[in-house]
Protein backbone atom coordinates (compact mmCIF):
# COMPACT_ATOMS: atom_id res chain seq x y z
CA UNK A 1 0.00 0.00 0.00
CA UNK A 2 1.31 3.44 -0.93
CA UNK A 3 2.02 6.13 1.62
CA UNK A 4 -1.06 7.76 3.18
CA UNK A 5 -1.54 11.50 2.50
CA UNK A 6 -0.98 12.47 6.13
CA UNK A 7 -0.43 16.15 5.40
CA UNK A 8 -3.74 16.45 3.54
CA UNK A 9 -5.49 14.51 6.30
CA UNK A 10 -4.01 16.83 8.92
CA UNK A 11 -5.21 19.89 7.00
CA UNK A 12 -8.65 18.30 6.62
CA UNK A 13 -9.07 17.59 10.35
CA UNK A 14 -7.73 21.02 11.35
CA UNK A 15 -9.95 22.72 8.73
CA UNK A 16 -7.00 24.28 6.88
CA UNK A 17 -7.47 22.38 3.64
CA UNK A 18 -7.94 24.31 0.37
CA UNK A 19 -10.48 23.47 -2.31
CA UNK A 20 -7.86 21.94 -4.62
CA UNK A 21 -6.34 19.93 -1.76
CA UNK A 22 -9.82 18.70 -0.77
CA UNK A 23 -10.32 17.45 -4.34
CA UNK A 24 -7.01 15.54 -4.20
CA UNK A 25 -8.00 13.98 -0.87
CA UNK A 26 -11.47 13.05 -2.18
CA UNK A 27 -9.89 11.36 -5.21
CA UNK A 28 -7.55 9.38 -2.94
CA UNK A 29 -10.44 8.23 -0.71
CA UNK A 30 -12.51 7.16 -3.72
CA UNK A 31 -9.59 5.35 -5.37
CA UNK A 32 -10.22 2.07 -3.49
CA UNK A 33 -12.31 0.45 -0.76
CA UNK A 34 -9.17 0.19 1.34
CA UNK A 35 -8.63 3.96 1.20
CA UNK A 36 -12.26 4.55 2.17
CA UNK A 37 -12.00 2.20 5.16
CA UNK A 38 -8.71 3.74 6.31
CA UNK A 39 -10.19 7.25 6.13
CA UNK A 40 -13.25 6.17 8.16
CA UNK A 41 -11.04 4.55 10.82
CA UNK A 42 -8.72 7.58 11.09
CA UNK A 43 -11.74 9.91 11.22
CA UNK A 44 -13.34 7.82 14.00
CA UNK A 45 -10.10 7.74 16.00
CA UNK A 46 -9.64 11.51 15.62
CA UNK A 47 -13.22 12.21 16.75
CA UNK A 48 -12.65 9.89 19.72
CA UNK A 49 -9.77 12.12 20.86
CA UNK A 50 -6.85 9.91 19.85
CA UNK A 51 -3.66 11.72 18.74
CA UNK A 52 -3.27 12.23 15.00
CA UNK A 53 -0.66 9.72 13.73
CA UNK A 54 0.71 11.66 10.76
CA UNK A 55 4.42 12.41 10.52
CA UNK A 56 5.38 15.26 8.21
CA UNK A 57 9.13 15.49 8.97
CA UNK A 58 10.27 13.55 5.92
CA UNK A 59 13.53 15.44 5.50
CA UNK A 60 15.29 13.68 8.36
CA UNK A 61 18.71 15.06 7.46
CA UNK A 62 17.45 18.63 7.65
CA UNK A 63 15.57 17.90 10.89
CA UNK A 64 18.70 16.39 12.47
CA UNK A 65 20.78 19.44 11.55
CA UNK A 66 18.19 21.72 13.15
CA UNK A 67 18.19 19.56 16.28
CA UNK A 68 22.00 19.71 16.50
CA UNK A 69 21.87 23.48 16.12
CA UNK A 70 19.13 23.98 18.72
CA UNK A 71 20.66 21.75 21.38
CA UNK A 72 24.38 22.06 20.53
CA UNK A 73 24.77 18.32 19.91
CA UNK A 74 28.40 17.57 18.98
CA UNK A 75 29.00 16.09 15.52
CA UNK A 76 31.26 13.37 16.99
CA UNK A 77 32.25 12.20 20.44
CA UNK A 78 34.91 9.85 21.76
CA UNK A 79 34.09 6.86 23.94
CA UNK A 80 35.70 3.42 24.16
CA UNK A 81 33.64 0.87 22.22
CA UNK A 82 33.27 -1.49 25.20
CA UNK A 83 32.03 1.34 27.42
CA UNK A 84 29.58 2.40 24.71
CA UNK A 85 28.15 -1.16 24.53
CA UNK A 86 27.75 -1.26 28.31
CA UNK A 87 25.99 2.09 28.33
CA UNK A 88 23.61 1.06 25.53
CA UNK A 89 22.85 -2.23 27.30
CA UNK A 90 22.15 -0.47 30.60
CA UNK A 91 19.67 1.83 28.87
CA UNK A 92 17.98 -0.62 26.50
CA UNK A 93 17.37 -3.65 28.74
CA UNK A 94 15.01 -1.83 31.19
CA UNK A 95 13.21 -0.18 28.26
CA UNK A 96 12.73 -3.51 26.48
CA UNK A 97 11.46 -5.19 29.64
CA UNK A 98 9.03 -2.36 30.38
CA UNK A 99 7.81 -2.30 26.79
CA UNK A 100 7.37 -6.05 26.69
CA UNK A 101 5.39 -6.13 29.95
CA UNK A 102 3.21 -3.18 28.89
CA UNK A 103 2.57 -4.73 25.49
CA UNK A 104 1.60 -8.06 27.07
CA UNK A 105 -0.81 -6.41 29.53
CA UNK A 106 -2.43 -4.25 26.85
CA UNK A 107 -2.79 -7.18 24.47
CA UNK A 108 -4.20 -9.41 27.22
CA UNK A 109 -6.79 -6.79 28.14
CA UNK A 110 -7.87 -6.02 24.57
CA UNK A 111 -7.94 -9.48 22.97
CA UNK A 112 -10.77 -11.74 24.11
CA UNK A 113 -9.78 -15.14 25.45
CA UNK A 114 -10.09 -18.01 23.01
CA UNK A 115 -8.78 -16.38 19.83
CA UNK A 116 -5.43 -15.36 18.43
CA UNK A 117 -6.34 -11.67 18.15
CA UNK A 118 -6.80 -11.60 14.37
CA UNK A 119 -9.98 -10.20 12.84
CA UNK A 120 -11.69 -10.26 9.46
CA UNK A 121 -13.12 -6.90 8.43
CA UNK A 122 -15.58 -6.37 5.58
CA UNK A 123 -16.55 -2.88 4.40
CA UNK A 124 -19.45 -2.18 2.05
CA UNK A 125 -18.75 1.07 0.15
CA UNK A 126 -21.26 3.82 -0.46
CA UNK A 127 -23.92 2.99 -3.04
CA UNK A 128 -23.36 -0.77 -2.74
CA UNK A 129 -24.71 -3.78 -0.86
CA UNK A 130 -22.39 -6.63 0.08
CA UNK A 131 -23.28 -10.27 0.78
CA UNK A 132 -21.15 -12.01 3.42
CA UNK A 133 -21.15 -15.71 4.35
CA UNK A 134 -19.82 -16.19 7.88
CA UNK A 135 -17.81 -19.26 8.98
CA UNK A 136 -20.98 -20.84 10.48
CA UNK A 137 -22.81 -20.35 7.11
CA UNK A 138 -24.94 -17.50 8.46
CA UNK A 139 -25.67 -14.93 5.75
CA UNK A 140 -25.29 -11.17 6.23
CA UNK A 141 -26.23 -8.46 3.74
CA UNK A 142 -24.36 -5.21 4.43
CA UNK A 143 -25.92 -1.92 3.38
CA UNK A 144 -23.86 1.00 2.05
CA UNK A 145 -21.09 2.43 4.25
CA UNK A 146 -21.28 -0.48 6.68
CA UNK A 147 -18.41 -2.27 8.42
CA UNK A 148 -18.64 -5.84 9.77
CA UNK A 149 -15.84 -7.36 11.85
CA UNK A 150 -15.43 -10.79 13.48
CA UNK A 151 -12.64 -12.73 15.17
CA UNK A 152 -10.84 -15.68 13.62
CA UNK A 153 -12.10 -17.84 16.54
CA UNK A 154 -15.70 -17.15 15.49
CA UNK A 155 -16.90 -20.76 15.87
CA UNK A 156 -14.96 -21.88 18.92
CA UNK A 157 -17.10 -20.67 21.81
CA UNK A 158 -19.34 -17.76 20.91
CA UNK A 159 -20.36 -16.33 17.56
CA UNK A 160 -19.80 -12.57 17.82
CA UNK A 161 -19.68 -9.87 15.15
CA UNK A 162 -19.12 -6.11 15.43
CA UNK A 163 -21.33 -3.88 13.31
CA UNK A 164 -21.13 -0.21 12.37
CA UNK A 165 -23.89 0.55 9.90
CA UNK A 166 -26.90 -1.41 8.64
CA UNK A 167 -27.12 -5.14 7.95
CA UNK A 168 -29.69 -7.88 7.39
CA UNK A 169 -28.87 -11.14 9.20
CA UNK A 170 -30.06 -14.68 8.40
CA UNK A 171 -28.46 -16.57 11.28
CA UNK A 172 -27.93 -20.33 11.24
CA UNK A 173 -29.49 -21.98 14.29
CA UNK A 174 -27.05 -23.23 16.94
CA UNK A 175 -28.47 -23.70 20.44
CA UNK A 176 -25.01 -24.20 21.97
CA UNK A 177 -23.42 -21.09 20.50
CA UNK A 178 -25.47 -17.88 20.67
CA UNK A 179 -24.97 -15.33 17.92
CA UNK A 180 -24.09 -11.84 19.22
CA UNK A 181 -24.25 -8.64 17.18
CA UNK A 182 -22.30 -5.91 18.98
CA UNK A 183 -22.99 -2.27 18.10
CA UNK A 184 -21.70 0.94 19.65
CA UNK A 185 -24.87 1.20 21.77
CA UNK A 186 -26.17 -2.30 22.55
CA UNK A 187 -25.77 -6.02 21.84
CA UNK A 188 -28.26 -8.34 20.12
CA UNK A 189 -28.32 -11.99 21.23
CA UNK A 190 -29.91 -14.71 19.08
CA UNK A 191 -29.66 -18.46 18.47
CA UNK A 192 -30.96 -18.55 14.93
CA UNK A 193 -33.31 -16.04 13.33
CA UNK A 194 -33.76 -13.34 10.69
CA UNK A 195 -33.53 -9.66 11.55
CA UNK A 196 -32.29 -6.25 10.41
CA UNK A 197 -29.99 -3.93 12.37
CA UNK A 198 -29.36 -0.25 11.65
CA UNK A 199 -26.69 1.14 13.97
CA UNK A 200 -24.42 3.78 12.46
CA UNK A 201 -22.24 5.25 15.21
CA UNK A 202 -22.66 8.81 13.95
CA UNK A 203 -26.47 8.66 13.82
CA UNK A 204 -28.71 9.53 16.76
CA UNK A 205 -30.96 6.47 16.46
CA UNK A 206 -30.19 2.74 16.38
CA UNK A 207 -32.79 0.15 15.38
CA UNK A 208 -33.33 -3.62 15.23
CA UNK A 209 -36.29 -5.12 13.37
CA UNK A 210 -37.18 -8.80 13.78
CA UNK A 211 -38.57 -10.80 10.84
CA UNK A 212 -38.77 -14.25 12.44
CA UNK A 213 -37.54 -15.99 15.59
CA UNK A 214 -36.73 -14.04 18.75
CA UNK A 215 -33.93 -11.71 19.78
CA UNK A 216 -32.93 -9.99 23.00
CA UNK A 217 -31.36 -6.54 23.27
CA UNK A 218 -28.72 -6.36 25.98
CA UNK A 219 -26.20 -3.88 27.33
CA UNK A 220 -28.48 -0.87 27.81
CA UNK A 221 -28.67 0.38 31.39
CA UNK A 222 -31.35 3.04 31.37
CA UNK A 223 -32.57 4.97 34.39
CA UNK A 224 -36.10 3.97 35.28
CA UNK A 225 -35.96 0.54 33.64
CA UNK A 226 -36.36 -2.55 35.82
CA UNK A 227 -34.47 -4.76 33.35
CA UNK A 228 -31.45 -4.30 31.16
CA UNK A 229 -32.80 -6.81 28.60
CA UNK A 230 -35.52 -6.25 26.00
CA UNK A 231 -37.16 -9.23 24.24
CA UNK A 232 -38.20 -8.50 20.65
CA UNK A 233 -40.75 -10.62 18.74
CA UNK A 234 -41.48 -10.92 14.99
CA UNK A 235 -42.76 -7.75 13.28
CA UNK A 236 -41.44 -5.56 16.07
CA UNK A 237 -38.85 -2.79 15.84
CA UNK A 238 -36.62 -1.91 18.77
CA UNK A 239 -35.51 1.71 18.62
CA UNK A 240 -32.83 3.31 20.82
CA UNK A 241 -32.89 7.11 20.67
CA UNK A 242 -29.62 8.44 21.99
CA UNK A 243 -30.90 11.98 22.57
CA UNK A 244 -34.61 12.81 22.61
CA UNK A 245 -34.03 16.47 21.85
CA UNK A 246 -32.74 15.58 18.39
CA UNK A 247 -35.42 13.03 17.59
CA UNK A 248 -39.10 13.70 18.15
CA UNK A 249 -41.99 12.38 16.11
CA UNK A 250 -45.58 13.49 16.36
CA UNK A 251 -48.26 10.79 16.65
CA UNK A 252 -45.80 8.15 17.81
CA UNK A 253 -46.32 6.56 21.24
CA UNK A 254 -43.58 4.23 22.49
CA UNK A 255 -44.61 1.01 24.20
CA UNK A 256 -41.45 0.99 26.33
CA UNK A 257 -40.19 4.33 27.60
CA UNK A 258 -37.77 5.53 30.27
CA UNK A 259 -39.30 7.06 33.37
CA UNK A 260 -38.54 10.73 32.82
CA UNK A 261 -39.74 14.29 33.24
CA UNK A 262 -40.13 16.95 30.57
CA UNK A 263 -36.82 18.45 31.66
CA UNK A 264 -35.04 15.23 30.62
CA UNK A 265 -35.50 15.62 26.87
CA UNK A 266 -31.80 14.97 26.33
CA UNK A 267 -31.96 11.57 28.06
CA UNK A 268 -31.84 8.34 26.04
CA UNK A 269 -35.15 6.75 25.12
CA UNK A 270 -36.23 3.23 24.14
CA UNK A 271 -39.21 2.48 21.92
CA UNK A 272 -40.66 -0.84 20.74
CA UNK A 273 -43.01 -0.57 17.76
CA UNK A 274 -45.39 -3.50 17.23
CA UNK A 275 -47.07 -4.88 14.08
CA UNK A 276 -44.41 -3.37 11.86
CA UNK A 277 -44.41 -3.98 8.10
CA UNK A 278 -40.91 -5.40 7.79
CA UNK A 279 -40.90 -5.54 3.97
CA UNK A 280 -39.64 -1.98 3.26
CA UNK A 281 -37.14 -2.24 6.13
CA UNK A 282 -35.40 -5.40 4.95
CA UNK A 283 -35.83 -4.66 1.23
Amino acid sequence: MERLPWELLDKYFTKRITHSEQQILDNWIAASDEHTLLFKEIDADYKAGLPFPGDFNEDTSHSWKNLQKDYAIPRTFNMPLKKLYRLATAIMIPLLLAGGIAGFLITKSLIPAGNNGSFTTIFSPGGQKTRVTLPDNSIVWLNAKTTLRYASAFNESQRSVYLDGEAFFDVKHDSRHPFIVKTSDFNIKVYGTTFNVKAYKEEGVAEATLVKGKISIEGLYLKGQNSDEFIIHPNETFRYIKNQATFKKANEVPSVVNNKTEEQDDAPLVQIAEKVDVTPIVA
